[in-house]
């Protein structure tokens, strides 16, 4: 945060996990996984989302629990695992945005049909909230990891 910045930011938690700088000076989304930490910062009081994973065929153990039936995974390099880690991280940034509780990836959660490619931005829905929001996912693939963020 302070490369980012050049200046020291105090993060604090909701009871909920979710990060917000002390200050409120901007909106933050954080995201980590082995060896990787990915930050986002946004207007203040807009709920932003980022999220990083690693490319791991272990996500097409537990697809079922967040794909639903009307989404479409495309090939991408010869496997369908890279649009598997997009749909959910897709779904881990609209729940980090949404501020909702009893949230299911599979049921609330749906990400428009889209081909991947190494990078590119796809649009996605949400139905756990009044709100309704729909989201522009914004993502990049790299060798070993996708990326994806919504502003």
């Amino acid at each position: 945060l302070y490369t980012m910045l050049g200046e020291e930011k105090e993060i604090h938690y909701y009871s909920n996990g979710g990060p917000y700088l002390a200050d409120g000076s901007f909106s933050i989304s954080i995201s980590h996984t082995k060896g990787y930490v990915a930050v986002l910062l946004g207007e203040p009081g807009k709920r932003v989302g980022i999220d990083i994973e690693c490319y791991s065929e272990r996500v097409r153990k537990v697809a079922h629990k967040f794909m639903r039936e009307d989404e479409k995974k495309s090939l991408f390099k010869g496997t369908e695992t890279w649009s598997l880690l997009l749909h959910w991280s897709a779904k881990e940034i609209m729940f980090k945005c949404m501020n909702a509780s009893d949230v299911d990836f599979r049921e609330h959660l749906h990400v428009m049909p889209f081909t991947p490619d190494e990078q590119g931005v796809f649009s996605a829905a949400e139905y756990r909230t009044a709100e309704k929001q729909i989201f522009q996912i914004y993502y990049y693939l790299f060798s070993d990891f996708v990326l994806t963020l919504s502003l």
